[in-house]
């Protein structure tokens, strides 16, 4: 009698089993894939699986955004790849280049920066009195330019009031012809 209870229970406690192994199958077939990831500045990404894939490990990648955009999509090229034992290790991995990215942009916004001071001071230093001088100058240009813009057009208007005034003599005398 208790032979047969554990026969069944067994065969129950097998079902059961393999139930649950079912179900984490199809939950590690969904994982399979499943990432998260570190973004520089640049927009390049730093990947690792959050489960373990299909071969037993935990996959590491670096994929560097290609910057032409094909129809509003980012499209992303994998630079290196590498596979590890730990989640933790993948993840370090992946933080360690972005810390090198970084740096590396850090040391690029220093170097703009130094080249951006470097143009100031090669600019000439000037006094009060000799920027209200260059801008009297500019001024006294921008007015010369004005006057003699109006000049012609003034020009303009004396030799059109010109021609009207000869129009206005053809017409008088075209009337007076007329009359006598």
């Amino acid at each position: 009698m208790k032979d047969e209870i554990n026969d069944s229970t067994k065969e129950e406690n097998l079902k059961a089993f393999e139930k649950l192994l079912d179900e984490k199958e199809s939950l590690d077939d969904t994982d399979l894939g499943r990432y998260r990831y570190y973004e520089d500045m640049y927009g390049n990404q730093y990947r690792w699986t959050t489960h373990r894939q299909k071969d037993g490990k935990f996959h590491a990648t670096l994929k560097k955004a290609n910057t032409t955009r094909r129809r509003g999509w980012l499209f992303y090229e994998t630079k290196k790849e590498k596979a590890f034992v730990k989640r933790k290790t993948a993840k370090s991995w992946c933080l360690k280049y972005v810390q090198k990215a970084k740096e590396h942009q850090a040391i690029v916004i220093n170097a703009r920066e130094a080249r951006k001071q470097a143009r100031l001071d090669a600019m000439p230093k000037f006094t009060k009195k000799e920027t209200a001088i260059k801008e009297a100058e500019k001024k006294i240009q921008h007015l010369k330019k004005l006057q003699a813009k109006s000049d012609s057009k003034i020009k303009a208007l004396i030799t059109r009031k010109r021609t009207h005034q000869k129009k206005i003599k053809y017409h008088e005398k075209r009337i007076s012809h007329t009359l006598v």
